[in-house]
C-alpha cells in the first residue's frame, strides 16, 4: 500500500501554509501622519493698503507688495517721463509758435509768432546796444520789442500782398541761394549777441533765413518784377566838386584853379581840403548821376542840374556855385542825353518800386496788435506808411526778375531815416533825403535793421 508524498514547507498541502497567511494579515500597519500647516500661508486678517489683503496669507500679500512696488515705480517713471516731455514741446513747440500778432490784407491772414517776435527783439536789443555805444541817443527812445513787431508786420504784409498780386514767392532754393552770399552777416551777428550779454541768446540759420533772408528775397523779386519795363539809359550828368565852408572860399579856390598853369592839377590838390569827405579821396567824383539820384548825391537836383548846363553852354570847366545854403567848385566832366544806366542806379529804381509798393501795402492793412506796437489788441491801419527796409549797398549786377540775390540783411534799414554819412548827408540807402542831414523817423516807422549798425561799425 503505497503512502502519501511528503510535502515541503511552501508548497502547496504544506501544514506551513495557514500560519504564514496568519502572520502576513496580523502585521501592525503604519499610520498616516498629515504634514503641519505652514504659517506663512495662514491669513492673518491684516490689510496691505486702503483695507484690502486680508484675505491673503503672508507669502501672497508680499508678493502683491512686490508688484505694488514696482507699479509705483513704473507710474513714477512714467509721470516723470510726461513732465519732461511736456515741458520740451512747451518750450520748444507750443509756447514759440503762440500766435501773439495777426495781420490781414485783401482778406488774407498772417500770424507772428512769439518766436519769431522773441528773435528779432534780441535783434533790436543788441543794435540798440551798439547804437549807445556809438554815441547814438536815440537807441534809449526805441523800444527794441516795438522795433520788432514794426519789422515783422509789414513783411507778413508784404509777402501776402506779393504772392497774391504778383505770384512772388521766397522758395526754399531762392533763400538758401541768397544765404550763401550773406552767411558772414549771421555769423558776425551771433558773435555779437554772445559778447553784449549772455541773456541774448544767439539766432539759428533756420530762424535768421525765415526773418532775414526771405523778407529781403520778396523785396529784391518785386522791385524787379515792378520796374522790369523801365527804360535802361537816362539823361545824366558827371562832375566833380569840393565842398567849401562859403563863398569867400569858394571864390578863392576857383581863383587858385584859374591862375594856375595846369587848372586840373591845382583842383585834384584843392579837393583834398574839401569837407565833403565822403567824395575828397576820389578827387571829388561822382558816378554819372541823374535828376532823380539824390540818394547817392543829396544835393543832386534842379540847382546842380542848372549849374552844370550852364558851365556846358559856357564852356566852362570849374565854377563857383551855389547849391541850397552850400557852395562848391564845380568841374564840369560830362553830359549824356542817353546815358546807360549803371547797376547801382538800376537797383536804386527797384528799391524806389518796391518802397513805393510797400507803403501801399501798409496803408491798406490793418494790423492786430496795432503796426509797431506790443500791447494794444486794437486792430487797425497805421496813421502813416513809413518806407520798407532797403539796402544799404548795392550788388555787383542788377538782379533779374527770378533772382535770388539779395543786399545783405546786414546793411538793410527798415527806417524812414536815412543813415547819415561821416559828411551829415543821406545816405544812399535813403530813397528820399533832406538836404545836407537825415531826417527823423517817424513813430510809426519801422525801425533800422537790427544787423546796419554792427556792419556799419565793422567797416
Amino acid at each position: 500500500m503505497s503512502t502519501p508524498a511528503e510535502t515541503r514547507p511552501g508548497q502547496p498541502g504544506s501544514s506551513s501554509k495557514s500560519p504564514q497567511r496568519r502572520r502576513r494579515h496580523h502585521q501592525p500597519h503604519e499610520r498616516y501622519h498629515r504634514t503641519s500647516a505652514i504659517i506663512d500661508d495662514r491669513p492673518d486678517g491684516k490689510p496691505i493698503i486702503f483695507g484690502y489683503g486680508r484675505h491673503m496669507t503672508r507669502r501672497e500679500k508680499d508678493h502683491a507688495k512686490r508688484m505694488l512696488a514696482y507699479c509705483a515705480l513704473a507710474l513714477v517713471v512714467a509721470v516723470s517721463l510726461s513732465i519732461i516731455v511736456v515741458a520740451a514741446a512747451w518750450t520748444n513747440f507750443i509756447y514759440p509758435n503762440q500766435t501773439v500778432a495777426t495781420v490781414r490784407v485783401d482778406g488774407v491772414t498772417g500770424n507772428i509768432s512769439r518766436n519769431d517776435l522773441d528773435v528779432m527783439t534780441r535783434a533790436y536789443t543788441y543794435e540798440n546796444q551798439q547804437m549807445a555805444q556809438q554815441g547814438d541817443t536815440s537807441a534809449s527812445t526805441q523800444d527794441p520789442g516795438s522795433m520788432a513787431m514794426g519789422y515783422l508786420q509789414q513783411a507778413k504784409v508784404n509777402a501776402i500782398d506779393a504772392q497774391k498780386s504778383f505770384g512772388v514767392t521766397a522758395s526754399g532754393s531762392d533763400i538758401d541761394k541768397a544765404y550763401q552770399t550773406d552767411a558772414s552777416s549771421l555769423t558776425d551777428l551771433n558773435s555779437g549777441l554772445s559778447a553784449s550779454s549772455p541773456s541774448l541768446a544767439t539766432i539759428s540759420t533756420g530762424d535768421y533765413k525765415a526773418l532775414f533772408v526771405a523778407p529781403d528775397v520778396v523785396r529784391t523779386k518785386v522791385g524787379t518784377y515792378l520796374t522790369r519795363n523801365n527804360p535802361t539809359t537816362a539823361e545824366q550828368w558827371e562832375y566833380a566838386r569840393i565842398e567849401t565852408t562859403g563863398e569867400l572860399t569858394a571864390t578863392q579856390m576857383l581863383a587858385q584853379i584859374a591862375g594856375n598853369k595846369n587848372p586840373q592839377t591845382e583842383f585834384n590838390n584843392l579837393v583834398k581840403k574839401s569837407t565833403d569827405t565822403s567824395t575828397s579821396g576820389n578827387g571829388g567824383k561822382l558816378t554819372w548821376e541823374r535828376l532823380s539820384d539824390t540818394a547817392t548825391d543829396s544835393y543832386m537836383g534842379p540847382a546842380l542840374v542848372q549849374a552844370l548846363n550852364d558851365m556846358e553852354k559856357t564852356h566852362a570847366k570849374f565854377k563857383a556855385a551855389q547849391i541850397d545854403s552850400t557852395w562848391f567848385v564845380l568841374e564840369w566832366l560830362g553830359h549824356n542825353l542817353k546815358q546807360k544806366l549803371s547797376s547801382s542806379q538800376t537797383q536804386s529804381d527797384q528799391q524806389n518800386a518796391e518802397s513805393a509798393w510797400s507803403d501801399a501795402v501798409v496803408a491798406k492793412s490793418f494790423f492786430n496788435p496795432p503796426y509797431g506796437t506790443t500791447t494794444s489788441t486794437t486792430s487797425q491801419p497805421p496813421t502813416s506808411v513809413p518806407t520798407y527796409p532797403v539796402a544799404t549797398t548795392a550788388p555787383s549786377t542788377a538782379p533779374a526778375a527770378t533772382a535770388t540775390g539779395k543786399a545783405s540783411p546786414a546793411v538793410t534799414a527798415p527806417s524812414t531815416a536815412p543813415a547819415a554819412t561821416a559828411t551829415g548827408k543821406a545816405s544812399p540807402a535813403a530813397t528820399s533825403a533832406a538836404k545836407g542831414s537825415a531826417t527823423a523817423a517817424s513813430s510809426k516807422s519801422p525801425p533800422p535793421s537790427p544787423q546796419a549798425t554792427s556792419t556799419a561799425k565793422k567797416k
